[in-house]
């Protein structure tokens, strides 16, 4: 018995050794299989978790990278770079809503020191596309690696639906793989999301609203199912009513989801609520110029240069504003004292360190 509980007590330390020898020597499979063996023995913690991810990510499992990052996420909030990771692939998948729940649901258990970086790289992924074709190449090596990776399969039929090219699958072979993987995840709500909207794009609205009919009953609080209903009330079933109440929900969901805002103009124009109709109208203008690609690049690129700057914290804020990123605007604003007064005690220490 003193020599097994001796072996057992070695194991997590041989994994660990054999995963940092793999990883030394560049084999990132073999990493991959001693991290998440040593993850399996009870063993784990932030940074072993982060390991694996960053191991599975290499070579092109992002949905095993994502497990393994909020695992770690989960033992340690402030771990910035686990953040980042997340946030990336997020970004690669053009998951907004999802980036914004997970950051929120977390936020507040972030280390103060730690939330600029981390607010750094939501910024990004609620903000900043990635290139077409960087994205089409990340995420086609994804699903060639991990066929089961939902996510990646969905975000790159959406990517070649808004920009095919030669070579890509025509549209109804996007729909019906988007229809197979609906039946085999009913509850993958963004799978469920997008054939709704490609259905809708093939005008084939009542195909779509099967879609939307099937969603779970339970889970219709979601935006993209708000955003959807709304759609299809106003534009298929012409009830300006009901459409305005749902998309009133969908923009206070997302306050930054212009196609919303502008369909609620449209319904509450219909029903000669004329004030509000012009305000909704407004909305999507200030954040439609907030988010034109290349004038947004180009500002946070600007901005990005000086990270701890506390300028660069009110400008951010002001961006998040305008393009309807409310409680991200907010917590940038909160950063502005923070870096006022690191820049002050920095300075304070440079005068003392001088003869």
């Amino acid at each position: 018995m003193a020599a097994l509980g001796w072996l057992a007590a070695r194991m997590p330390a041989d994994l660990r050794a054999e995963a940092e020898r793999a990883q030394r020597s560049g084999d990132r499979a073999a990493a991959l299989r001693a991290w998440s063996a040593l993850n399996a023995t009870g063993s784990a913690t932030a940074a072993t978790w982060l390991s694996q991810a960053r191991a599975a990510l290499a070579v092109g499992r992002a949905a095993e990278a994502e497990t393994a990052l909020r695992l770690s996420i989960e033992k340690d909030p402030a771990s910035a770079e686990s953040w980042r990771i997340l946030l990336e692939i997020f970004r690669a998948e053009d998951r907004r809503i999802d980036a914004e729940r997970l950051a929120w649901g977390m936020f507040d258990r972030v280390s103060p020191g730690a939330r600029g970086a981390v607010l750094r790289e939501l910024t990004l992924a609620l903000l900043a596309d990635v290139p077409d074709g960087d994205a089409r190449r990340t995420l086609a090596r994804w699903v060639h690696t991990d066929p089961n990776d939902v996510d990646a399969r969905v975000a790159l039929i959406r990517r070649i639906a808004e920009q095919p090219a030669d070579g890509d699958p025509d549209r109804d072979a996007r729909l019906a793989e988007l229809e197979s993987i609906v039946e085999a995840h009913p509850d993958h709500l963004g799978a469920r999301a997008a054939l709704a909207a490609a259905l809708a794009e093939a005008g084939e609205p009542d195909r779509g609203r099967s879609a939307l009919d099937a969603w779970p009953v339970d889970r219709r609080d979601d935006p993209r199912y708000l955003q959807l209903r709304g759609r299809w009330a106003l534009e298929y079933d012409q009830r300006a009513e009901e459409a305005a109440v749902v998309l009133t929900e969908a923009v206070g969901a997302v306050p930054s989801d212009w196609r919303s805002w502008y369909r609620l103009a449209r319904a509450l124009r219909r029903l000669g609520r004329d004030g509000e109709a012009r305000r909704a109208a407004e909305s999507v203008a200030r954040i439609r110029e907030a988010i034109e690609p290349v004038l947004l690049g180009r500002r946070l690129a600007d901005e990005l240069k000086n990270p701890d700057d506390p300028r660069t914290a009110a400008d951010l804020a002001d961006l998040a504003h305008r393009a309807g990123f409310g409680r991200l605007a907010l917590a940038w604003r909160a950063e502005v004292p923070l870096r006022t007064e690191r820049m002050r005690a920095a300075r304070s220490e440079m005068k003392e360190d001088r003869p």
